[in-house]
């Protein structure tokens, strides 16, 4: 309760004495995009089992309608933010990086809204006469290149950055090996008489996780902009960065003289410190 207090005076009265302390902006953007994910599923349940008549507005497998638009904006965000990022680099190949990165996930915001990923697998399924329900897998085969690219270029930008970034994005890679792992669960559902109820509640389970998995992107990256706002800002972003590769080369040098089982230990004891030294 201190803490949001102290947080509430800092962003209120950035001239008192709580002036060094800035607002935890990934956690109101974590909490905000699971009260909305929730939601999301309450009406998701209401009109596939409770209405008279299904209502494709609230179906959260859907397209074009409230819970497509939501996961678009997140991703959104996490795309300006990683555009704005780029923005407070002043070495060439970092700042073209962030850039790089902010239009990849500005292409699956374009995605998102309007299902070309689904449209992919379709006129895969049917070119290739594949059976019913195999677009759900056809479209991640298609679609491999561009996320090996994109997963290339996250580990770039977030090579250089603090451990909270870090964390979020190690949130990001779990949640999306999931939802790829359950959107390919979908096609033996799908093959499985008497298994609507089933393959309802894995849609929900799915998109919850694609959900929570957009905004981990977006928390970290808004928080990392923030941080690197304040540091330009005291006019300590040199040394910001300094401390981050610094911290980075000292990691690899560790992981180097490890055997191979203690090197997971190790990394999993370095990433998740917030609290202590405030993510940096």
């Amino acid at each position: 309760m201190s803490n949001a207090v102290k947080f509430a005076r800092a962003t209120l009265l950035p001239g008192g004495e709580h002036s060094h302390v800035f607002p935890r902006l990934d956690i109101i953007i974590l909490l905000f995009a699971s009260l909305v994910g929730l939601l999301l599923v309450v009406l998701d349940v209401y009109q596939r089992w409770i209405a008279v008549d299904p209502m494709e507005t609230f179906n959260i497998d859907g397209h074009n309608n409230p819970a497509t638009w939501f996961h678009a904006a997140i991703l959104t965000g996490a795309s300006l933010s990683a555009l704005a990022i780029a923005f407070t680099v002043f070495d060439g190949r970092r700042r073209w990086s962030w850039m790089a990165l902010g239009a990849s996930i500005a292409f699956f915001s374009m995605d998102k809204t309007i299902s070309l990923h689904e449209q992919v697998g379709a006129r895969l399924q049917s070119a290739l006469s594949l059976p019913d329900g195999s677009g759900r897998i056809a479209w991640e085969v298609a679609w491999s290149p561009i996320i090996l690219l994109v997963v290339v270029t996250l580990a770039l930008c977030v090579a250089e950055s603090n451990r909270r970034t870090k964390l979020w994005t190690l949130g990001l890679v779990l949640g999306g090996a999931a939802k790829l792992a359950l959107e390919a669960l979908t096609y033996p559902l799908l093959r499985i008489e008497h298994t609507a109820w089933l393959h309802g509640l894995e849609a929900e389970l799915e998109e919850s996780v694609q959900l929570l998995a957009f905004a981990c992107l977006f928390a970290g990256f808004a928080q990392l902009f923030v941080d690197r706002v304040s540091a330009l800002a005291r006019g300590e972003i040199a040394l910001l960065d300094e401390e981050h590769r610094s911290e980075r080369l000292a990691l690899g040098s560790l992981l180097a003289t490890l055997p191979a089982p203690r090197r997971i230990g190790a990394m999993a004891r370095w990433l998740p410190r917030p609290l202590e030294d405030g993510g940096k």
